[in-house]
């Protein structure tokens, strides 16, 4: 494979990376994107600078892309090969939507692991006779102090989350009980992830599955795709997405080399 050269470069730069955006049969959610957009970047070129493919790698050990276009994928073994030898691969983060980098990933793997289920918003189901009355509203500044007193992680950037419109809070008679974000795609411009915390008292009464209800609402209000994510193992979340109306559209899968 002495015909292809690998550059470092930003991820705008790559020329194939709509491509694999493209590419992809299923949407993927901000979780995976941050994973993507925060590695490092490289070009597969050929002697005459046109590229032919791209990866990424996270923290000098993480795969989380790797694409051909589909004149060299014959030579796909190699290249993956080579990637995984020179740059210190030791797993990759695939979503199953993602074949090509799953198909490479597995002739060399030695662990699989469901990592996480990625859900894709349909209609939001109706509320239930007796769901909690909660009435949602997109925050303002002046809930910044009382969302960090409910939980100080679940917003990133509290200031300029709420600035963008991203954040919205439910609020049970006098007490704020919910936290949500509906975060749009940097890479697909008609999806959001949508996120969720409810108060630790407040819990399996139904209110997470009314706010992830409220959030799918608003997409569909601002015409984009509602997104979510669970870890693989926990059942109680992937529980409130179904009950909002969620389904499961990919798995993300952890695979060592």
């Amino acid at each position: 494979m002495t015909n292809y050269y690998v550059e470092s470069c930003a991820w705008q730069e790559a020329m194939t990376f709509d491509s694999y955006v493209r590419g992809l049969s299923a949407p993927v959610d901000s979780f995976l994107e941050d994973h993507i957009l925060e590695s490092s970047f490289y070009r597969i070129v050929t002697a005459q600078q046109v590229e032919v493919g791209c990866f990424a790698v996270h923290k000098g050990s993480m795969l989380t892309l790797f694409y051909l276009i589909e004149s060299v994928r014959r030579h796909g073994p190699a290249l993956f090969a080579r990637v995984l030898h020179e740059h210190g691969v030791e797993a990759t983060l695939v979503p199953t939507c993602d074949e090509l980098l799953l198909s490479h990933a597995l002739r060399h793997h030695s662990k699989v692991t469901i990592q996480a289920l990625f859900f894709v918003g349909g209609e939001p189901t109706q509320p239930a006779n007796d769901a909690p009355q909660v009435s949602f509203r997109p925050a303002t500044t002046e809930d910044i102090p009382t969302m960090a007193a409910i939980d100080q992680e679940i917003v990133d950037d509290p200031a300029q989350r709420v600035a963008a419109g991203q954040v919205y809070v439910g609020w049970l008679a006098d007490k704020m009980v919910s936290v949500g974000l509906a975060i749009p795609s940097r890479l697909w411009p008609q999806q959001a992830s949508l996120g969720m915390f409810t108060r630790t008292d407040y819990r399996r009464c139904g209110l997470g599955t009314e706010a992830i209800r409220y959030l799918m609402g608003v997409c569909q209000q601002q015409g984009l795709t509602a997104l979510a994510g669970c870890g693989y193992g926990h059942d109680a979340s992937r529980a409130t997405l179904q009950a909002a109306g969620m389904v499961p559209a990919t798995r993300l899968l952890r695979i060592s080399f």
